[in-house]
């Protein structure tokens, strides 16, 4: 061992601490004017009864609780002039802690739980398990790897605590009372054990109120009532004679002689009222950077854990490489200070994924009723997504979707005529145009009359439109031939094969012809050559320059074809400049389509309704699992676990539980909505009827609302996670 007469190097320097505590009225002055050095290589054991101060003062030097006074330097660095996140840079990288009674993160193993000290370096899950694995064996419980911690005995657990300490490599180790819940055989191989530390380079302090252990160090501070009362340097001292003395003079202390003061009422020296808050703080923009990077490392790490989960059913070792691969190429969060590394984005995903495997009823619950509101809102955007596009498909068999039908206004002079019409044609974007003439008729068959319609079209307008041929052709340059609808065989009887080839007699009501009524040619046999279902009342359609021998001047009706439907509304306006009106399909649709947004409105207010009360209970969850995990966070602190990370935790887990309850929910509603809609088909089978698909969603649904349910996720977990930011270390490992 180093002797402490050779020239020494100063690590820790600690000057004139002060430090108060206030509860309720009662004030106590816990350390009054403290200076000492700690140096490299040294077993430097801070000894005292309990209540001197001793824990404070290792509180005090690792940056966890703040000085009412005094410096604190380590390696030269005011500990108390960073913030907390440099302070806890600090000691991840530099500070080994032992606690007497060990607080672990539950979720993690054995092994886990001590390479997370590694990973908070930025090490890689791989190479920071290897390191672990190598402190077990160091400490002489490497068979325990796989263990949960809680399975460990109080010996086992502190050598693990020893191993957790030592795996990043430290300058000091830093022992509260760590033979406190041990045996004397236990508590002696703990003490060999950072005894053997001192050997290898590493700086040892120990808090004990055991006089024994004294024997084991270089250098002992004695601290009574707050105050270093005496420094004892072991190999220059009779140890016999000094722990003697020492039990002397604790008598006389805990007999209320000597250095004992009663100092409780006394306001003249400084009081901590509250633990400063120092942890750094995001303006407005920084929060929406941080908010933009999670959402983005998020969607990212859980694609990747999930291919490799995958990956794992086929083959560890495959999955092992791909997620060494991806975690080089992952993103590791940038520390401002870069005091050094942080733990890659990938691995702090995975502890948080892991953390919700410990409770899987409560998680499972939690993601079920995001689903079930979910669900519920996409059932009901379905329903009304799927009765607009029937409603819709409906309006637009009648009429094709580029097609504008064009008429005189109502009054107007203007009339539709040949010369209006190669107006109306040279206008851009017109494909093709039809014009049309109707007259109101009357049709004799079989001796039956019927008051119809019939139009006069151009050869081919049928064909552009939505109608559904039942049988037969299409219209030709034959001036004797009709098509007739769906209503009017109806009125003739028969089926539509049947009446093709048969004669309708058809008088024009409002012909220019002279013609007498009861002479033979008032009235004209036509040939039946094809039958459509138009959805029209009774109509007849034949050559539109037969129809002219009985209207011979202007048009009724146009119908243009457009070539592209985006300027519809701009060819329109083209045309009304014309002095004629325009309608299109395109307007019902518009009509349905406001109608129908205003109906999934209110159905999905509804949905929003279930959806609020899912995401009271991902709330009570995480607030339950705040408390229970206030331990871990207080843990997390100490080793050196900053504000972003500890935050990024717990959104991590609402996040995941708002993803998979978004994505459960779209399937659920689907598959609501596919039940109604066979139940509904099963009626329209039975009345001679097609499959009728009652539930349809768009596609960018399927990435909106689990993206949703993602985002209210995080909004979710904002509160649990800044509370968890906020809680003292201290005050988080003292938490029962």
């Amino acid at each position: 061992m180093k002797s402490l007469d050779e020239e020494k190097r100063k690590l820790i320097d600690i000057k004139e601490i002060e430090k108060s505590f206030q509860t309720g009225d009662r004030f106590t002055h816990v350390l009054k004017n403290i200076s000492f050095e700690v140096y490299e290589n040294e077993f430097l054991v801070i000894f005292g009864p309990s209540g001197c101060g001793k824990s404070t003062i290792l509180h005090i030097l690792m940056g966890l609780e703040k000085p009412d006074a005094g410096i604190v330097r380590f390696g030269g660095v005011d500990m108390w002039k960073m913030n907390s996140d440099d302070r806890a840079d600090v000691r991840k990288r530099d500070m080994g802690i032992i606690y007497q009674k060990q607080n672990w993160v539950r979720s993690l193993t054995v092994v886990e739980n001590i390479a997370i000290s590694a990973q908070l370096l930025g090490l890689p899950k791989e190479e920071a398990i290897y390191k672990a694995e190598e402190m077990l064996k160091r400490v002489g419980i490497l068979d325990k790897s796989d263990y949960m911690p809680t399975e460990l005995s109080a010996g086992e657990q502190q050598k693990m605590g020893l191993a957790r300490s030592l795996v990043t490599d430290p300058k000091v180790i830093i022992a509260d009372e760590p033979t406190g819940n041990l045996d004397v055989k236990s508590g002696q191989e703990m003490i060999d054990l950072l005894k053997d530390l001192t050997q290898n380079g590493i700086t040892v302090i120990m808090v004990t109120h055991n006089p024994e252990y004294l024997r084991e160090s270089d250098r002992t501070i004695f601290m009574l009532d707050g105050e270093l009362y005496k420094e004892i340097i072991t190999k220059q001292s009779d140890m016999d004679s000094v722990l003697k003395a020492i039990q002397t003079d604790l008598n006389d202390f805990i007999q209320g002689k000597g250095k004992r003061k009663q100092l409780e009422n006394d306001r003249s020296f400084p009081i901590t009222k509250f633990v400063e808050n120092d942890v750094p703080q995001k303006n407005f923009f920084q929060s929406i950077s941080y908010f933009l990077k999670f959402i983005f490392y998020f969607l990212i790490n859980t694609f990747t854990l999930a291919i490799g989960f995958l990956i794992g059913k086929i083959s560890v070792d495959k999955m092992k490489k791909f997620k060494d691969r991806m975690t080089k190429v992952s993103f590791s969060r940038e520390n401002d200070t870069h005091i050094s590394e942080s733990i890659n984005v990938l691995d702090l995903t995975e502890i948080s994924f892991q953390n919700l495997t410990t409770n899987k009823s409560r998680t499972s619950t939690t993601i079920l009723g995001v689903s079930i509101g979910i669900g519920i809102i996409v059932f009901l955007l379905s329903i009304g997504y799927g009765l607009e596009n029937l409603v819709i498909n409906e309006v637009t068999k009648i009429q094709n979707q580029n097609a504008v039908e064009v008429s005189s206004i109502v009054g107007s002079n203007v009339e539709l005529n040949d010369e209006l019409l190669d107006s109306i044609n040279q206008i851009s974007g017109i494909k093709e145009s039809f014009p049309l003439i109707n007259s109101a008729a009357k049709s004799s068959f079989n001796g039956a009359n019927t008051d119809l319609v019939v139009y006069g079209v151009p050869v081919g307008y049928l064909e552009q439109s939505q109608n559904i041929w039942l049988a037969g052709d299409s219209l030709n340059d034959s001036y004797n031939e009709i098509v007739i609808n769906k209503e009017y065989l109806s009125i003739l009887g028969g089926s539509a094969n049947d009446i093709l080839g048969k004669t309708v007699d058809l008088l024009m009501i409002n012909q220019s012809v002279e013609i007498k009524e009861d002479s033979a040619d008032a009235s004209k046999p036509y040939k039946i050559v094809g039958v459509i279902d138009d959805g029209n009342p009774s109509v007849v359609y034949m050559n539109i320059n037969e129809m002219k021998n009985y209207v011979p001047e202007g048009y009724s009706q146009l119908t243009v074809i457009i070539s592209d439907r985006t300027k519809l509304s701009e060819i329109r306006k083209q045309i009304e400049v014309l002095g004629f009106q325009t309608s299109s399909v395109m307007d019902t649709v518009s009509q349905v389509q406001s109608l129908f947004k205003n109906i999934r409105l209110g159905l999905v207010s509804l949905g929003i309704i279930a959806f609020t009360i899912a995401i009271i209970g991902m709330v009570n969850t995480l607030t339950v699992s705040l408390l229970e995990r206030t331990r871990e966070i207080g843990l997390l602190k100490t080793i050196g676990m900053k504000s972003d990370e500890i935050r990024t935790l717990f959104l991590n887990e609402s996040m995941f539980m708002g993803l998979v309850g978004g994505i459960g929910g779209v399937i659920l509603g689907l598959i609501l909505g596919t039940l109604v809609s066979i139940v509904i088909s099963i009626f329209s089978f039975t009345k001679g009827g097609e499959f009728i698909m009652i539930n349809v969603l768009p596609w960018y649904m399927f990435i909106i609302l689990p993206l949703v349910s993602s985002i209210v996720g995080y909004l979710t977990g904002l509160y649990p996670s800044n509370r968890a930011v906020k809680i003292p270390p201290l005050d988080a490992i003292r938490y029962e």
